[in-house]
């Protein structure tokens, strides 16, 4: 140990109560939100963020053009955001590189208008990044909630959620993106810089192609903490461009694993993963429209 004197250390290495404060410092965790005339939603959105108690954390907002009155309502918090602003025509996917890429933080993510956080999620984050150093993307559990903000059940009366994985990039590559629900994955900017960030070409599937391109370097790491709400409703890209979502699909698979040249039951597996993610999205459209129970006893306290 270093001689002190006075209380202070005078061979240049840093006290004691130094280290402890270091160590105890979470880091900035910075979340960008794209929207695009999703008034209805938006407030509960910003809320779920700004109420978060994690007092290092960066918000950005960016509206690609909205007419229904978002502006208006990004403006109510603008004092507390790191930065706002409208351009018309811009495409999700290109705000959230620009998001990123003009805001600070240690610890990325993205939370679609329509999607919220639970309370302490953010906390949870960044105790987990702090007291895990080599960890470089993080998966947490999330609830699906309806238009109303309600759980969605299940026939058996259950809330219907998504625990998360801590998938490889060959789980990934065969399971497609159904192991994760966006909103609760974080990841370290230097993972983010180091794959070349969000593909802006893509418009529905970049998360998962963002994921593949993070997965080849690590396996990810999974929380047992509920951290956020998944949204599906009638609008969302979720259900009404499948077409599109599964075009994409085909652009990654071959982008990624070739699918010219794997072998026939590699295929065959990949496209029953396909048409397994289809039939899951016609089933909670199903319950959407059909099935919504009131919500579970415990969760009216995590949505509006």
């Amino acid at each position: 140990m270093a001689p002190c004197v006075g209380g202070r250390n005078i061979m240049g290495a840093p006290p004691t109560w130094f280290l402890r404060k270091m160590m105890n410092k979470k880091p900035e965790i910075l979340i960008v939100t794209p929207t695009l005339n999703q008034s209805r939603y938006l407030k509960a959105c910003i809320t779920s963020v700004l109420s978060q108690d994690y007092e290092n954390k960066k918000y950005i907002i960016l509206d690609g053009g909205s007419t229904d009155g978002s502006v208006d309502i990004i403006k109510q918090y603008s004092g507390r955001l790191e930065y706002y602003d409208s351009r018309k025509g811009e495409s999700q996917s290109e705000a959230i590189a620009r998001g990123f890429a003009s805001g600070k933080g240690e610890i990325l993510c993205w939370l679609n208008s329509d999607d919220i956080f639970l309370p302490n999620a953010l906390a949870c984050v960044g105790n987990y990044f702090s007291r895990h150093p080599s960890a470089d993307v993080l998966v947490g559990a999330s609830i699906i909630i309806d238009s109303e903000g309600k759980a969605v059940r299940n026939e058996k009366r259950e809330a219907v959620f998504n625990p998360g994985t801590n998938q490889s990039f060959m789980d990934l590559l065969y399971d497609g993106c159904s192991g994760f629900n966006q909103p609760a994955t974080f990841w370290r900017r230097t993972v983010y810089e180091r794959v070349g960030g969000i593909d802006t070409t893509l418009n529905f599937s970049m998360d998962y192609d963002l994921y593949l391109k993070m997965a080849k370097h690590k396996k990810f790491s999974r929380i047992a903490a509920f951290l956020a709400c998944f949204r599906i409703h009638k609008e969302t890209k979720t259900t009404r461009l499948n077409d599109v979502r599964e075009k994409e699909d085909k652009i990654i698979a071959q982008r990624y694993g070739k699918l010219s040249v794997l072998p026939t039951w590699l295929k065959t597996y990949l496209l029953f993963c396909r048409w397994k993610r289809r039939f899951l999205f016609w089933r909670m459209r199903f319950l959407l429209e059909t099935g919504i129970l009131n919500m579970p006893t415990g969760f009216g306290r995590f949505v509006e």
